[in-house]
C-alpha cells in the first residue's frame, strides 16, 4: 500500500504508525480526510498526551466564521484522547 507524502512526512520526522485503538468507531469530521486522513489527529493526540495536556480543557479562540469547523475538530480530538488513555497511559505505554 503506497503512503501519501504527507504520511511519508510524518514518517520520516514522528516515527512510524501508531494507531489510537477505540471502543467503538468515531466518525471522523470531513476535514481530515482533505488533510492525510487520521493519522495526523493520531499524532496532535499523542503529542498533547505527551505533555499532559487534557484537550478537554482546552479553549479555542477563532473567529466565527472558523467555529463550527473548529468545535466539530475539537470534539473529535477530545474523543480521541479519551479513547487513547481508556487503552495507554499518559506516556503512549499500554495499561495492564
Amino acid at each position: 500500500m503506497e503512503s501519501s507524502p504527507q504520511e511519508r512526512w510524518f514518517i520520516q520526522f514522528c516515527g512510524p504508525r501508531k494507531p489510537i485503538p477505540t471502543r467503538s468507531h468515531l466518525k471522523q469530521p470531513g476535514c481530515l480526510s482533505s488533510h492525510g486522513g487520521i493519522y495526523p489527529a493520531e499524532l496532535f493526540v499523542r503529542m498533547a498526551s505527551e505533555n499532559r495536556v487534557l484537550l478537554a480543557d482546552c479553549k479555542q479562540r477563532c473567529p466565527d466564521y472558523l467555529a463550527r469547523y473548529n468545535a466539530r475538530l475539537a470534539k473529535f480530538l477530545v474523543a480521541l484522547q479519551r479513547e487513547q488513555l481508556h487503552f495507554e497511559n499518559w506516556d503512549g505505554t499500554r495499561r495492564r
